[in-house]
């Protein structure tokens, strides 16, 4: 069976907190920081997550100093860039190059992070506040995993999420949410201006750093997703935030 948060190492945990914040002007349009800490067999291990979201285009910025911008196409297609920040370079991917691998990624999952199927699978206990600062809280329950997320339906944006396995528990807590314009077009041309190369292209540019290591680790013949870290190890399917 297909895991509940198949797209997320977004699978976590959070407690609740009085955080207000202002409305954006519209929740296409917005950036939300995320701390995460993991708890495995007692030991922790905190992270942090980026979501942006400007209309037609979400971006997931985590670890490795990895960013990937999805775009939504018009026949409404999904099309990955890749971008590796310590080289400022970007891989662009077209929707067929993500055939082989299994499931497309839905839009909404790569939007809010969680599908609204997936909250139909869950049970809405209480919610609170009104507007933008409406919080919801959903819970599952079964053998496999106790799950709370804190939901915020105006902005489809998750405020925290809980998740408890077995010797496993992830915590995410939303820390700041970005609702200027500005600050928004202006990540999302930081990222625009990055020098980027077609996926179908790479083999032909092995002058590039970040490709030369890519074509070193021998990822044309062998890479089996086409995705891969900056030093050159490939990055499995699943969602890797």
């Amino acid at each position: 069976m297909k895991p509940l948060f198949c797209s997320l190492s977004l699978i976590a945990c959070f407690s609740s907190t009085a955080m207000t914040w202002q409305c954006p002007t519209h929740e296409q349009q917005l950036g939300a920081k995320y701390s995460i800490e993991y708890t495995q067999n007692g030991q922790s291990q905190i992270e942090t997550f980026e979501l942006w979201r400007s209309h037609q285009q979400v971006a997931h910025a985590g670890k490795n100093n990895i960013t990937e911008v999805w775009q939504k196409l018009s026949n409404d297609q999904i099309r990955p860039i890749r971008y590796f920040e310590d080289y400022q370079h970007g891989i662009e991917y077209q929707p067929i190059d993500l055939t082989g691998q299994g499931s497309v990624p839905a839009w909404q999952d790569k939007y809010q992070l969680i599908t609204q199927a997936q909250l139909n699978n869950m049970t809405m206990k209480d919610q609170q506040g009104e507007g933008c600062q409406q919080v919801q809280r959903f819970v599952l329950n079964n053998e496999a995993i106790q799950l709370t997320i804190e939901w915020l339906p105006q902005l489809h944006l998750v405020k925290s999420l809980q998740a408890v396995r077995a010797q496993h528990t992830e915590q995410w807590q939303l820390e700041q949410l970005i609702v200027a314009t500005e600050q928004v077009k202006a990540q999302f041309n930081r990222w625009d201006n990055f020098q980027t190369t077609d996926y179908a292209d790479i083999g032909d540019n092995e002058s590039n750093p970040l490709l030369a290591k890519m074509i070193k680790q021998g990822f044309i013949e062998h890479g089996a997703s086409g995705f891969y870290n900056a030093d050159g190890t490939a990055i499995h399917s699943g969602h890797h935030h």
